[in-house]
């Protein structure tokens, strides 16, 4: 009569491991099934999108290149832990670089378009939904000509993402302006009097001070050191002419601090394979470019991913190459910027900190189970 009660001791301890609730209905409860952490940063790239997404409240990373190869992986940082986190999407763009990315606060969605997708430039438009987290591609009657390394930023005041020029299938010789909007998923090229010469590769953010995008740099037969701003209101480019600007670069990283009312400039290339690790900062309220003093900054890079955490009050930027002439040699570091402190921070997180991944951690509950199932029952037998 012992054995009875042996099987529904058995049973109770047993029936979490083969009961229905496990991996897949766990992971219906959550906004996303993608993994809880990852024990490393994501792998080296040049030239990915990066933006910021209040939304979830973490700085977002796809694509990018290493080598010949593209890349077609979604990350995200949480800088108050130190974690990136790979999201496993169903749905994502093909594999690019060079792409544009951008986060559009009306509408709570990150827009990407066109980019290098290991053949030729791309024209696609892709929106990332921040609350479903799910990638689509959208389908504009009209885009703009395929392109990569072109300028993009979104336009809050307006509603609309603004992109000029880039690297086409013909190279840098197309100095167009165009705005897209989300609600009508509409391209719509202006016409501007005067533009910035053809360019690829220039760093730009969008401006909260004048409310307009400001670029800087870039290349076609030759490197730009040049400071101009668009108006969409106007439809209007405006050359900034400060007295003291960085010398001329392409693939210099951007971004713009919403809390300090500044833009941050790192990096880029300076005459390849020579690059830079210098930080400048632009006043669009004095019109004046001035170089930090700071002592620790990355070490000498292009083609980073840069973007401002505004929860945090970062600088964030991710990746980049050495500039060997190539798109080569890239590093996989992340790097924060304080502009209150003026100091650079690598973000580094112990491996042993970081929590396994979600079906890892129902493995590992449903072992310990069952080895507890096991030690009962053998203490069992030992005291019969």
């Amino acid at each position: 009569m012992r054995f009875p009660g042996l099987i529904i001791l058995t049973l109770i301890v047993v029936m979490p491991i083969s009961s229905p609730i496990t991996v897949s209905s766990m992971k219906a409860e959550m906004a996303n099934p993608y993994l809880l952490a990852q024990t490393e940063n994501p792998s080296a790239r040049f030239l990915p999108g990066m933006v910021y997404d209040p939304v979830n409240e973490h700085v977002m990373l796809f694509g990018g290149g290493y080598g010949a190869a593209s890349l077609d992986d979604t990350w995200v940082l949480d800088y108050e832990t130190s974690t990136w986190t790979e999201l496993v999407l169903s749905t994502s763009p093909n594999p690019r670089h060079s792409h544009g990315m951008v986060f559009d606060s009306n509408n709570e969605v990150i827009i990407l378009f066109g980019g290098y997708n290991g053949a030729s430039p791309a024209r696609d438009t892709w929106v990332f939904n921040c609350t479903s987290e799910i990638w689509t591609e959208v389908t504009p009657e009209i885009s703009p000509p395929e392109r990569m390394s072109h300028a993009m930023v979104y336009d809050s005041v307006n509603g609309k993402v603004i992109l000029f020029s880039g690297y086409g299938l013909d190279g840098p010789e197309v100095d167009d302006t165009w705005t897209y909007d989300y609600t009508t998923n509409t391209w719509e090229e202006m016409n501007p009097t005067v533009s910035p010469h053809a360019r690829y590769g220039a760093a730009c953010v969008y401006d909260d001070v004048d409310e307009t995008m400001i670029i800087f740099g870039g290349n076609s037969n030759g490197y730009f050191s040049d400071t101009w701003s668009y108006d969409y209101s106007t439809d209007t480019w405006t050359e900034l002419s400060p007295m003291t600007h960085p010398i001329p670069l392409k693939w210099s990283s951007m971004t713009y601090d919403s809390v300090n009312q500044k833009s941050i400039l790192f990096g880029g290339d300076i005459n390849s394979p020579i690059v830079s690790n210098k930080t400048w900062i632009f006043d669009s309220a004095v019109n004046e470019w001035e170089e930090s003093e700071t002592t620790i900054a990355p070490s000498s890079r292009e083609a980073c991913g840069f973007t401002f955490d505004s929860r945090n009050e970062k600088a964030i930027l991710f990746g980049g190459t050495k500039g060997t002439g190539q798109p080569g040699d890239p590093f996989n570091e992340t790097w924060a910027y304080d502009y209150t402190t003026d100091s650079w921070t690598k973000i580094e997180h112990e491996i042993g900190d970081i929590p396994l991944p979600l079906d890892s951690l129902l493995i590992l509950g449903t072992i310990t189970l069952g080895a507890v199932a096991l030690v009962i029952v053998y203490a069992y037998f030992r005291k019969r």
